[in-house]
């Protein structure tokens, strides 16, 4: 399964959001990856990345992260990002 999932403006190094699969896994989510496809700030600096926590069969957790670079450029930008997930 795959999406495009947004995140709101907040003026934070750190957002995150709930992201319902179309469609619930039967048995098990294997694996999730995301990237994200939009920037955080005009200024620019930083390494954002999206990364999945506490997946479930129906839902994960996405969170965008500046980890590297201009730790100081916070999200005054609305964010998207795209994943993927692997599951049966």
């Amino acid at each position: 399964q795959w999406g495009t999932v947004g995140f709101a403006a907040t003026n934070l190094s750190s957002v995150q959001t709930m992201v319902a699969f179309p469609i619930a896994f039967p048995n098990a989510c294997v694996h999730i990856s995301g990237v994200q496809t939009s920037r955080a700030s005009n200024d620019g600096g930083g390494t954002w990345a999206m990364r999945p926590t506490n997946k479930t069969l129906t839902n994960f957790v996405a969170t965008v992260d500046n980890n590297g670079g201009n730790v100081s450029v916070n999200f005054i930008l609305a964010q998207t990002a795209e994943w993927i997930a692997i599951g049966y």
